[in-house]
């Protein structure tokens, strides 16, 4: 994230917004700083260090599903149809299992790896009911990404919901495709799913969701978007009522990479993958534009990967944390990008 904290006087300094007390405007870069910016000791050497991004937890991973909803479900069950069931599938951030549960339950096997162990957790308790007469089908492993190391090769390997973004310096998102392409087979699939927030610098939505025992859960995403930076970040506030009484409140801050469909693909290109195909809102008919402005996407027409289609009648609704109503008038959809390429090399 953009907030550093000073290894030697705990000065902490937030990037989004700056620092009043020191004559410093909003959205000024660290490395725009002279050497006076802790109030003790001055900006000298490496002392800053980055704040990790915050870990799924508390409100946030028990309530995911109900915001994430079906979104992108249909389509890697589709995806993965045509590959052999035997072989295993690589989610990267499987979260609550909101994917590898429906992929297991279509006789895929799916090794699931995320850093949150609440979410994991939930993942568990979903697999032991729904997964009941296949219950080794899915292995979850509590681990981060960065540390990927599993002593293991496989034909299809996933990172949806923008799970790649949530890495804003581009040393880490290569170091990550670098881990990721050891752990693929030779001509294996990737399907790494992109999201552009809307074009506004800032921008809200609004969630609701009614529960049983009159209870509602409430979330109010608040974002900023900089192009200058490359960067969108968003706050997401939950509460939760219980007959219309406030219970329970919790916040969290995340900041992601905004990076486009045509520079997510050539990243790819660079690592040693090969970009077959971009498809927009998990909808593959809708990319032949993106084909001929982007060449390397260029397909053999018997190739098999233009076999199956989005089926549009069924529901596909959500999308963490945008799934829903933007306030902003002017302000674009979010768009839904996965982009899927090949190991070469």
């Amino acid at each position: 994230m953009s907030i550093t904290t000073c290894q030697v006087c705990g000065f902490i300094y937030d990037e989004w917004a700056g620092d009043t007390k020191n004559g410093v405007p909003k959205g000024t870069s660290l490395h725009e700083l002279a050497g006076s910016l802790c109030n003790r000791c001055g900006l000298q050497g490496e002392r800053h260090l980055k704040e990790p991004t915050a870990v799924y937890e508390s409100m946030e991973a028990n309530y995911y599903d109900q915001f994430a909803g079906k979104s992108g479900i249909s389509f890697y069950c589709d995806f993965l149809a045509n590959g052999d069931p035997q072989q295993q599938v690589l989610e990267i951030g499987v979260g609550t299992g909101r994917i590898a549960v429906e992929l297991c339950r279509k006789g895929i096997p799916v090794t699931g790896i995320d850093h949150s162990g609440d979410m994991l957790k939930i993942a568990n308790k979903k697999a032991k009911a729904l997964l009941k007469h296949q219950p080794n089908l899915l292995k979850l492993i509590e681990m981060d990404v960065q540390q990927l190391e599993l002593n293991q090769t496989f034909p299809h390997i996933i990172l949806p919901d923008g799970i790649l973004q949530h890495f804003t310096i581009m040393s880490e998102q290569v170091a990550i495709l670098q881990r990721i392409h050891s752990h693929l087979k030779q001509d294996g699939r990737i399907a790494v799913d992109i999201i552009l927030p809307p074009i506004s610098k800032e921008w809200t939505f609004r969630h609701r969701k009614k529960l049983m025992n009159q209870q509602e859960i409430h979330v109010d995403v608040q974002g900023e978007t900089s192009l200058t930076r490359q960067i969108y970040r968003y706050e997401a506030t939950f509460e939760k009522f219980v007959q219309r009484q406030s219970k329970e409140r919790y916040r969290v801050d995340r900041e992601l990479s905004l990076m486009l469909p045509k520079e997510a693909a050539l990243l790819l290109e660079s690592q040693g993958f090969k970009v077959v195909k971009m498809v927009n809102n998990y909808q593959l008919h809708h990319i032949q534009g993106w084909q001929s402005s982007y060449p390397l996407l260029k397909t053999d027409e018997n190739s098999q990967e233009d076999v199956h289609e989005f089926k549009e009648s069924v529901w596909s609704n959500g999308g963490y944390p945008f799934s829903g109503i933007v306030e902003e008038k002017h302000a674009a959809p979010v768009e839904y990008w996965t982009i899927i390429a090949k190991k070469q090399g």
